[in-house]
């Protein structure tokens, strides 16, 4: 739901044609959100999020560690970095029952909505739609260096904790 301050609510529902997480659902819709704020062309946004682990992993007070959240975040700040001034505030479920309304609607038949709320559905994740990324090459070892040779030939560090390390963040450089 998007309410400008005149006090007028754009009510907005999203139906998911696949699998997700809550958590996911949550980014989902803050990047549906988001992509209508930038079309609406508005300059100053207040995100109300009744997920206290989204909220805080968007104020950067928390890490998003599993890599579809990462993903998640990533597109999230980087569609924020558009607009001029965003703040973030984390309300109680049963203080949103609004868009717990809407989510209720969302997975109603279409026949059975009104006019008023706009239904979208969406086939795919955000997060799979494809980017080009700039890519440099260095020359000599880097912070990649490692994950290179591990991924490579399963090489690890001598080191007992760096190898652990690698071994655990290696595997979210490969597709």
């Amino acid at each position: 739901m998007v309410v400008i301050p005149e006090g007028k609510e754009y009510t907005y529902a999203l139906r998911f044609e696949f699998e997700t997480t809550n958590n996911e659902a949550e980014y989902e819709a803050l990047l549906a959100g988001l992509h209508i704020a930038k079309e609406m062309e508005i300059r100053e946004l207040i995100i109300f999020v009744d997920s206290q682990l989204v909220a805080n992993q968007v104020k950067g007070i928390f890490e998003a560690r599993k890599p579809a959240i990462k993903q998640y975040l990533e597109k999230m700040m980087d569609l924020l970095s558009g607009f001029p001034s965003y703040s973030t505030e984390h309300i109680k479920r049963e203080q949103n029952k609004k868009a717990d309304a809407l989510g209720k609607l969302a997975s109603m038949t279409f026949s059975k909505l009104v006019k008023e709320v706009l239904v979208e559905v969406i086939q795919n994740k955000s997060i799979t739609e494809k980017g080009v990324a700039d890519i440099a090459k260095e020359e000599g070892d880097n912070w990649m260096t490692p994950i290179r040779e591990y991924l490579r030939s399963g090489a690890l560090p001598d080191d007992p904790q760096k190898a652990r390390k690698l071994h655990i963040k290696a595997p979210l450089y490969t597709r």
